[in-house]
């Protein structure tokens, strides 16, 4: 897990230095979709780490997603005015719930 953090925190710094933008192409498509472009990314910063590429394209993918997502939430609140808002429970409070959704 702390492995797995430490992957997610490097990979995000490189993904600013880099500025790169995993929402818009060549690494999502006009569908949301994954591109081309992710496989050689991971490549890149696998490398880098000395980590599995596997590992690596994993957590950037989840990564582009959460973009994705966020983006998707900036739009709806723009057209709709409702805002959804992700609050994260500490451990003890996880067993009663993992998300809440206000509106």
């Amino acid at each position: 897990m702390a492995q797995k953090k430490y992957l997610q925190a490097k990979l995000t710094q490189f993904l600013r230095e880099d500025r790169i933008q995993l929402w818009k192409p060549p690494y999502t498509d006009e569908n949301k979709e994954v591109g081309l472009a992710l496989k050689d990314l991971a490549k890149k910063y696998s490398d880098k780490l000395e980590c599995c590429e596997n590992e690596v394209e994993k957590i950037i993918e989840e990564i582009r997603c959460k973009a994705i997502e966020r983006g998707t939430g900036n739009e709806n609140y723009k057209t709709t005015g409702i805002a959804t808002i992700e609050v994260f429970l500490p451990p003890r409070l996880r067993k009663v719930s993992n998300f809440l959704k206000f509106m």
